[in-house]
C-alpha cells in the first residue's frame, strides 16, 4: 500500500484522475549507432504507457506522439519528477493525428515519457492506439 502516496503525486502533478492505472514501464535505449526508436500500444481506460529515457545534459530529444483519437495526450518528465511539457490544451491535441514536443535536456538522468487518454476519456473506458516516436542526440 505504499504506492498510493507516489500515485497520488503523480496525478496531482500530471493533472490525471486518482484511478489512473499504469502499464508497466519500459526503458529506452538509444546505443550509439541508433537514435530513433519506435513503439506503440493501446490505451485502455485509466492505462497509462511509461518509457524511460537515460538521457545525457545537453542531449536533444524528440518525441512525437500519433493516434487517430485526439484525447491520447502525452507528458515529459525530467529526473525531479518535474513535467518538462504535457498537453497544454486540457488533453486534446492540437493536430487531430500528432503532437510533437522536443527540447534539450538539462542534466543528466532518466527522464520519463508518458502516453495517456484525457480523464473524460478513460472514464468512459474508451481505448486508442498509438505511436511513438523517440529521438535523442
Amino acid at each position: 500500500m505504499t504506492r498510493t502516496p507516489l500515485l497520488i503525486s503523480l496525478a496531482l502533478a500530471t493533472g490525471l484522475s486518482l484511478g489512473q492505472a499504469h502499464a508497466a514501464a519500459k526503458t529506452v535505449y538509444f546505443p550509439h549507432n541508433a537514435e530513433n526508436k519506435h513503439m506503440a500500444g493501446t490505451l485502455e481506460g485509466p492505462q497509462m504507457a511509461e518509457y524511460h529515457l537515460a538521457l545525457h545534459q545537453g542531449q536533444e530529444l524528440s518525441v512525437l506522439c500519433h493516434s487517430r483519437k485526439r484525447s491520447v495526450s502525452f507528458f515529459v518528465k525530467d529526473p525531479a519528477g518535474h513535467l518538462l511539457y504535457t498537453t497544454a490544451d486540457g488533453g486534446l491535441r492540437n493536430h487531430p493525428l500528432h503532437d510533437h514536443w522536443h527540447g534539450r535536456v538539462p542534466e543528466n538522468g532518466n527522464y520519463t515519457v508518458g502516453v495517456f487518454l484525457h480523464h473524460g476519456t478513460e472514464r468512459k473506458g474508451q481505448n486508442a492506439f498509438y505511436k511513438l516516436n523517440l529521438s535523442a542526440h
